[in-house]
């Protein structure tokens, strides 16, 4: 068993939340697993994994979307991170880890993923591991295709380019903020069974890089994601919440991130994502709404 340092304070890790400025899907693989070609960015606002001593391990959460996940849920991605770095380093797990659920579950904005990397990169602070890339890369990839990336927001933020099965990323240098509103209509939205119902003519082309803001936005404008019509057909309120973001003024693009159900606008100013919610909650006070930045 090896023997850890262990840190004198709490280790507490923002878990921001992904959203695919573009998302393409490029095909399907023999295994089952489609491969994909995305620009994700990363929000200021998202979930949080605090890592505390304890003398055995233990699993809370906490937040306004605490509710709907179970702790002792042994594939919940926070316990299986967990698992998996106690395993491959021989850690005695004597922590409690807390997740606060900010995010709405299965919505599209990475929220599981993120919750994993960001177990991994709390245990790696905690227990002073210095892990090289490629076994790092190896411990992520096995967790999900969008852990990688998600690790990358919680480390660099800023935009990244995200290929194959996840697995491949190519940071952008580019951090200009977007002022961005979210809203879900509170529906959770399966991955399987939005790909299951995802047709191949939804299948589309690759994704360039950009630099600045106008590049960004113009470049965000002539690209779409492939599970929208997949998404939409299975929960019909997602073209809904796209069409009240699009009808406000100064919404530069709006989209559906990820599976869905999240959809979300790009506006000019943070001023007018804030209208905007204010317009859309007024409409709709059961739905998920909020205003925030994109590589802030």
């Amino acid at each position: 068993m090896t023997t850890p340092v262990i840190p004198d304070t709490d280790i507490r890790v923002f878990s921001p939340a992904k959203i695919n400025l573009a998302l393409h899907v490029t095909g399907k693989r023999d295994d089952g697993y489609h491969t994909l070609d995305s620009l994700v960015a990363f929000a200021s606002i998202g979930d949080e994994i605090v890592i505390t001593a304890a003398d055995e391990f233990s699993f809370e959460i906490e937040g306004p979307f605490s509710a709907s996940l179970d702790t002792t849920d042994q594939n919940n991605l926070v316990r299986v991170a967990a698992q998996s770095i106690s395993q491959r380093f021989d850690l005695d797990l004597s922590i409690k880890i807390t997740l606060t659920k900010n995010l709405p579950v299965s919505s599209g904005m990475g929220g599981g993923s993120g919750n994993a990397a960001a177990t991994i990169y709390g245990l790696e602070k905690y227990y002073n591991l210095n892990i090289p890339d490629d076994v790092r890369t190896d411990i992520l990839c096995t967790l999900g295709a969008d852990v990688p990336v998600c690790y990358h927001g919680i480390t660099d933020g800023g935009l990244a380019r995200m290929e194959g099965i996840g697995e491949i990323l190519t940071p952008i240098t580019s951090k200009q903020p977007l002022a961005c509103l979210f809203v879900n209509p509170n529906q959770s939205c399966g991955t399987a069974d939005v790909f299951k119902a995802m047709t191949a003519e939804q299948y589309s082309g690759t994704l360039p890089q950009t630099q600045d803001r106008f590049d960004l936005v113009n470049f965000i404008q002539n690209t779409h994601n492939s599970l929208h019509i997949a998404a939409c057909h299975l929960i019909p309120d997602i073209q809904t919440s796209l069409d009240n973001i699009a009808v406000i003024p100064h919404c530069e693009v709006a989209r559906m991130t990820g599976s869905g159900a999240t959809c979300f606008g790009v506006f000019s100013e943070i001023k007018h994502a804030q209208n905007a919610a204010n317009i859309i909650q007024a409409a709709h006070p059961s739905w998920w709404v909020k205003p925030c930045f994109l590589n802030s």
